[in-house]
């Protein structure tokens, strides 16, 4: 494959501009997505939503690289664009297929395979994210400045690193015939309390059932074994309203 580091910036944004798109046979819905650089990597656009001087998503999966072993994307490139605030992240091509696609089709056998596995890899991550939060240098108060109407997180719980959008459309099952299951797009992570993880998951599921036209209770039955059970979650997202979708999927 064509090594990325001989390439300047200015030739990774015109590759991924005329760039080709990821098969929607096996990536649904990425159609304003990553594209293709070279082969093996694909770029796209940070999530962050204001200007920052390092994307939050190559923040996170550095992390996860160099201190946990989640299988995610390498990041090999970063490049800012200037005009738009944000840059170009450029990774790892994961071959493979989204789950949403196999997770219909397969068996109980088949599916109780795939929830063991996801609870597998995230088990080392649900443990260690507690550990995580100890590497990062400080906390900030999740609330708009000067707004006493929504309540603190719940200080009986400590702020987590959470992924804030699990869902089969973000999963990639590798072609490598052993259902190794990869965790990508991680855009919306951040550092919040652990149950934000389960009603996040929840609410993604709710997204699915209205892209896919179905529901697929298979699905929702695994939700609480791989985030854990806890007391009402829900109730401080009702008090945050419509903002919830900021801290909490």
């Amino acid at each position: 494959d064509e090594d990325i580091t001989t390439l300047t910036d200015a030739e990774i944004l015109a590759r991924f501009r005329n760039g080709s798109r990821l098969s929607p046979e096996d990536h649904p819905f990425t159609e304003n997505g990553p594209r293709f650089i070279t082969r093996n990597t694909i770029g796209k656009y940070s999530d962050d939503i204001s200007r920052v001087s390092y994307p939050n998503e190559a923040f996170v999966l550095e992390v996860l690289r160099d201190h946990l072993t989640i299988l995610v994307p390498n990041i090999r490139r970063l490049v800012p664009i200037e005009e738009q605030g944000r840059f170009l992240m450029v990774t790892d091509y994961i071959r493979g297929r989204q789950l949403s696609l196999i997770w219909p089709t397969m068996s109980d056998e088949e599916k109780a395979g795939i929830a063991k596995t996801l609870k597998g890899e995230l088990e080392e991550w649900f443990n260690g994210r507690r550990e995580i939060a100890s590497w990062i240098p400080g906390t900030r108060d999740p609330r708009p400045p000067g707004d006493p109407v929504i309540p603190k997180f719940d200080s009986s719980y400590p702020l987590v690193l959470t992924h804030q959008d699990l869902n089969p459309l973000n999963m990639i099952v590798g072609d490598d015939g052993h259902h190794t299951l990869w965790i990508v797009d991680w855009g919306w992570s951040g550092f919040y309390p652990e149950w934000c993880e389960l009603v996040a998951m929840k609410r993604q599921a709710q997204n699915e059932e209205l892209v896919w036209e179905r529901k697929d209770p298979s699905w929702d039955a695994i939700i609480n074994e791989v985030c854990g059970e806890y007391p009402n979650p829900v109730e401080f997202l009702r008090l945050i309203g419509s903002r919830g979708a900021l801290y909490c999927g």
